[in-house]
């Protein structure tokens, strides 16, 4: 029985060598009244204050730089008053995201988000860019996109437009890399009024990661079957 628990305290290390934080996913609904324009700052939204209108959100530890704006996103049946209109994420070409009416808008030509406690492992999004626009999405090791560039991911444009949402820059798509380290901002760069972003998902755990666990389970499992057939 005793060796029994070793294997199981051993299981359990390897587990605990997962990152625990449990991935944190930002939407950008409820910042802003739908439809609406882009003119108000997420700011502390996700922070556990509010957003420039004063509309308060989850505190998921998540603050954004003052230019970073909800942008709304066009429904099958309400459009938003909004140059380069695009499309709720339900509707793109790979699944489909779960966010609906809201997005993050990337001007200047650059924005970020902190994350305090920081995150690791990989970073998933949905966005959309216009032809012959660029942008980029990195993570840093420090605040403000500073300290050590840990990974970066230059987009490819892919909006071809689409009904019934009557939107040129469309379909959003579903992006996403891994890194080493802990990240404490993320940057949205891209050409202004040609890109959005939306279901940001911050520290989505690794495919190898998921195999250790269930690596340390499985062996968890079979030193408990050998011991009931000894007992047997």
């Amino acid at each position: 029985m005793i060796r029994v628990a070793k294997l199981v305290a051993v299981a359990a290390l390897a587990c605990t060598g997962v990152s625990a934080q449990a991935a944190v996913s930002l939407n950008f609904e409820q910042i802003t009244p739908h439809p609406s324009d882009s003119t108000v700052s997420i700011l502390e939204f996700y922070n556990g204050g509010t957003a420039s209108n004063g509309v308060s959100g989850p505190n998921v530890g998540v603050s954004f730089a003052a230019n970073a704006k909800a942008r709304c996103l066009n429904t099958a049946t309400v459009r938003c008053p909004l140059p380069k209109p695009m499309p709720e994420p339900s509707r793109d070409n790979q699944g489909g995201a779960k966010s609906r009416k809201g997005g993050l808008s990337t001007p200047d030509p650059s924005t970020f988000a902190n994350v305090g406690t920081g995150f690791s492992d990989a970073l998933a999004f949905y966005y959309v860019l216009g032809d012959g626009s660029t942008g980029d999405v990195s993570v840093f090791s420090g605040l403000n996109g500073s300290g050590t560039l840990l990974g970066q991911l230059t987009l490819a444009p892919n909006a071809v437009g689409c009904l019934p949402e009557l939107a040129e820059l469309c379909p959003f798509q579903r992006a996403a890399f891994s890194f080493s380290g802990v990240a404490h901002s993320v940057v949205f760069a891209g050409t202004l009024d040609q890109i959005a972003f939306d279901d940001v998902t911050l520290g989505v755990p690794e495919p190898a990661n998921w195999a250790l666990m269930i690596i340390g389970f499985g062996v968890t499992g079979a030193a408990l079957r050998r011991r009931r057939a000894a007992f047997a």
